[in-house]
């Protein structure tokens, strides 16, 4: 997406409403940010045009159960792509609004207002009623295709995914051993219970209002694919890397920064010719964990436990590339990858349930 500053503006002086930037922010799939239109504040993103429509008809499933900000206008930049704005969530300011800015005020405390996890998780319990079997979905696109485009392409080759991993003294499978299981279970067309849901499951995606963002992967989703995103993105990603490896993303939320190190893992690791030894001590604050329990109670009776460790490998590997992670965040990816793999397989709700209870918890006393 070939767009500076400089030649957004531009364009946007050839429209024939007067739109005025006051942020901008640039990512690595999209840009967005907020302008006023006739003195009012819009969010606004450049996207493709297909997938304005997309997301026109994502938005329009989804707002029959979800609160969510429709597309207000829609101005054609060029050929390729579209400006589109929405109403602003005023909830949403600097360091505050988003669930991101409610975890991060939250994280170090044992003791805080849960109301707002309720208020967000009543929708996925309301739209939970509505399930039906589905062999295809919206988030296809961060699973099934991101197999041949990105799987396949960012770990061809890799001597490290050839050794044995041994975490925290116990031996495990090989990386590859892992990798070709999860190519071959998306290879099949497989039927999972699924109901209408956002599709992009991340702290930045969802305001405490609560309003949902971002809802072009919305819609009759698989049950285990959201949950697995919510797995990853809010007890891990959303915690430490995305804040360190997709900054641009934080943009007017950048608290987390201040504190990035009291959540980053301890990790050790020895490799040799043939193993790959790694000792990692994680932990995971206290709200994060109510709100995965809460959300798994929601999914308890749906089929999310077979296959959840194939989602969840999935999300691991197919955000960012770990090959250009620094060393401590490949190996303490690789340690999530071999425990999951040993730990979440043949589980049912019991014995996930009691899996994330017994994370460690982030202390209060170590806040800065």
């Amino acid at each position: 997406m070939a767009y500076n500053c400089v030649l957004i503006k531009t364009l946007l002086n050839q429209l024939s409403d007067k739109l005025f930037i006051q942020t901008i922010n640039y990512q690595h799939n999209s840009i967005n940010g907020v302008l006023l239109k006739k003195g009012e504040k819009k969010f606004f993103k450049i996207i493709p045009k297909k997938e304005v429509i997309t997301e026109s008809q994502a938005i329009k499933l989804c707002k029959t159960i979800f609160p969510v900000k429709e597309q207000t206008d829609v101005y054609f930049l060029d050929n390729d792509f579209c400006l589109v704005l929405y109403d602003y969530d005023v909830n949403v300011g600097k360091d505050k609004g988003l669930i991101h800015d409610y975890f991060v005020n939250n994280d170090f405390d044992n003791n805080y207002d849960d109301q707002i996890i309720h208020n967000i998780l009543y929708f996925y319990n309301k739209s939970s009623k509505k399930a039906k079997k589905i062999n295809q979905a919206p988030i296809d696109i961060f699973f099934k295709e991101r197999v041949g485009e990105r799987l396949n392409v960012w770990y061809q080759t890799n001597d490290d995914f050839c050794k044995n991993v041994i975490i925290n003294g116990e031996t495990n499978v090989s990386t590859s051993k892992i990798i070709e299981e999860t190519k071959a279970f998306f290879e099949k067309q497989k039927v999972h219970m699924g109901f209408i849901t956002q599709g992009d499951h991340n702290v930045l995606n969802i305001s405490i209002a609560p309003c949902f963002f971002d809802v072009s992967s919305a819609g009759y989703n698989y049950a285990v694919g959201e949950f697995a995103m919510c797995f990853v993105s809010i007890l891990f990603f959303d915690q430490y890397i995305c804040p360190k490896y997709h900054k641009e993303s934080y943009k007017n939320h950048e608290k987390i920064f201040e504190r990035l190190d009291s959540y980053k893992p301890t990790v050790n690791y020895n490799v040799d010719e043939e193993n790959i030894f790694i000792y990692c001590d994680f932990k995971i604050s206290k709200i994060r964990k109510q709100y995965l329990l809460e959300f798994l109670n929601i999914v308890k009776n749906f089929d999310i436990y077979d296959d959840l460790i194939y989602f969840i490998i999935m999300r691991l590997l197919c955000i960012f590339n770990i090959n250009t992670f620094e060393e401590d965040d490949y190996y303490y990816i690789l340690f999530l990858m071999h425990l999951f793999y040993d730990k979440l397989r043949n589980i049912n709700y019991n014995s996930l349930k009691s899996f994330i209870l017994n994370m460690n918890v982030l202390n209060e006393t170590e806040t800065i």
